[in-house]
């Protein structure tokens, strides 16, 4: 999807911006959310050794990116733009934080289940997704992505 550069107030070179389309990965032309999880997985080891307090780096990044994601959908006029990727760092970061693994194949399962309840989007996610229009209602249907998953790994495992 191309943003319409002369109707959008979109920018770059703003940080709310910039963070929530994860530094540009959200202009990866395909399957920019799968990549977005991907690299958070990689984020999130480097956050998990330098924080002791790791559920209160989740906690502030929620309430940031529910910020910066408004912040970027208004400046787009389009709700949940597929270039608005923070959600996902969030969804994946919250299933890492809650089944505190590090080996290969729970990171590699954990990161196919979220990504198939970020993308299927079942009840009550498709219905956060359509009526809440605001950085926080994208946020939260990933968060929600993120304990389905949880749920189900926990079954799993």
């Amino acid at each position: 999807m191309q943003l319409n550069q002369k109707k959008s107030k979109f920018s770059m070179c703003n940080p709310i911006h910039n963070l929530s389309t994860g530094f540009g990965i959200g202009f990866v032309p395909y399957m920019p959310g799968t990549i977005a999880s991907v690299v958070a997985i990689f984020i999130w080891n480097y956050i998990k050794n330098i924080f002791i307090y790791n559920w209160y780096i989740i906690f502030i990044f929620i309430l940031i990116s529910g910020y910066f994601c408004d912040k970027t959908t208004k400046a787009l006029s389009y709700h949940d733009h597929p270039c608005i990727v923070l959600d996902e760092f969030i969804g994946m970061w919250l299933i890492l934080l809650l089944n505190n693994t590090n080996d290969f194949y729970h990171i590699s399962v954990s990161f196919i289940v979220f990504r198939i309840f970020d993308i299927w989007k079942p009840y009550p996610i498709q219905l956060i997704h359509k009526n809440i229009l605001n950085g926080f209602g994208i946020v939260l249907d990933d968060i929600i992505a993120g304990i389905y998953s949880v749920i189900i790994l926990k079954i799993l495992i």
